[in-house]
Parts: structure tokens; sequence; C-alpha cells
């Protein structure tokens, strides 16, 4: 299968890259001559994209490795706030009091039987098999997971 793929000179600018692909989209890639990249998306004869993003010259790079499929490590920043699910265990008050032991971390959201519940929930509202979502920083969740085994 080919992909058609049209280049353009945009003097001042960069290179534009609009690249057709199946049912009639355009993915348009512009190579920015100050650095960085803008990505968009339409239709094929469409004047305006339905979305469009632009990232600064790392962020592209980033984005071409992972299309790749190259493999890179990632550094997490311990402080930084995470949003996670954890199943109930059996012992379903046992989430609820590892929560309340840790600073910065809370319960955002229950998921029971398909069912969303958003908001703060008590303790004893919690039942074994439930997909606890809580947020918070990035080591307190790691903890949290690690002391609920």
């Amino acid at each position: 299968m080919s992909i058609r793929i049209l280049e353009t000179m945009l003097p001042g600018v960069g290179r534009r890259y609009d690249m057709y692909l199946r049912d009639d989209r355009v993915l348009t890639v512009v190579a920015l001559d100050r650095g960085g990249v803008e990505l968009s998306m339409a239709r094929a004869g469409d004047d305006e994209p339905s979305a469009s993003l632009p990232l600064t010259e790392a962020e592209a790079v980033a984005v071409a490795a992972l299309l790749t499929g190259a493999e890179f490590s990632v550094r997490h920043d311990p402080t930084a706030l995470t949003v996670e699910a954890i199943t109930m265990p059996e012992t379903a008050r046992r989430l609820a009091e590892e929560v309340a032991s840790l600073d910065g971390v809370s319960v955002v959201a229950v998921i029971r039987e398909n069912e969303e519940i958003l908001g703060a929930l008590e303790v004893d509202e919690f039942r074994p098999g439930d997909r606890v979502v809580v947020a918070g920083p990035s080591a307190s969740l790691a903890h949290l997971q690690q002391r609920l085994g």
C-alpha cells in the first residue's frame, strides 16, 4: 500500500507535508524553520483543520520516537499528581485506612458494577471489587500500591 505525501515549501515558515490517509483524511505536518512542528488533521478539501497541535522540537522528537517504536526511559516526578484506579481487596476498609494515612491522596470516584460514583465516599461505603479512583503524588500512590500488596 502506498501512502501519498505532498511536500510544500513555505518560505520564511518551513516545510509542509500533507499525508493523505484513508477515509479522505489529511494529516499535515509543518516543520517550522524556527524549531518545532505543527500537526493538524482535516478532511480532504476542507479549508480548516478539525484538530491542530503545536509541538516543541523536543515534543516532536518524543512523538516520532513513540511512532517508530523506539524504546526510551521515562523519568517520573515523584511530586507530580497521578490518578490510578485500584481494585478493592476483600478487606475493603483496608484501602480507605491506607488512603487516610497518606498526605495528598484523595478518592476521586468509585466504579462499582459499571456505575460511576463521583466525589468523596465514606470509609464504610467501599466494597470488595470496587475500582477506587485515587489521585495524589506519584510517590504516595506507589507507596499505597506497595502497602496493599
